[in-house]
């Protein structure tokens, strides 16, 4: 996890933003990756299900309904990050003035 603090040279910022933003991409990755292993494991479960000559339902069919969820949700999970790392900054700030 980065440090609470803000470093005062340009280059420990420098390191301490690249690391931010690889946390960011780190969230969206693993929401990638989850929507990916869902659908992975929804093609091959209806693919069972139709060896056994079993009907899939309309939810079991339509992948394409999983990631209108996954972008919010990354969206989302990101905004939440980004606003508690930003108040850790201030309240940091704060409490060294």
């Amino acid at each position: 996890m980065p440090s609470d603090t803000l470093p005062d040279s340009v280059e420990g910022r420098l390191r301490w933003a690249v690391t931010e933003s690889l946390v960011i991409a780190g969230v969206f990755l693993f929401w990638t990756a989850l929507a990916v292993a869902l659908t992975l494991a929804l093609s091959v479960f209806t693919l069972v299900l139709r060896g056994v000559n079993v009907h899939t339902t309309y939810a079991l069919r339509d992948f394409g309904a999983i990631w209108p969820v996954v972008v919010p949700l990354a969206f989302a999970t990101t905004a939440l990050y980004v606003v508690v790392r930003a108040g850790t900054l201030l309240v940091d700030h704060y409490q060294r003035a």
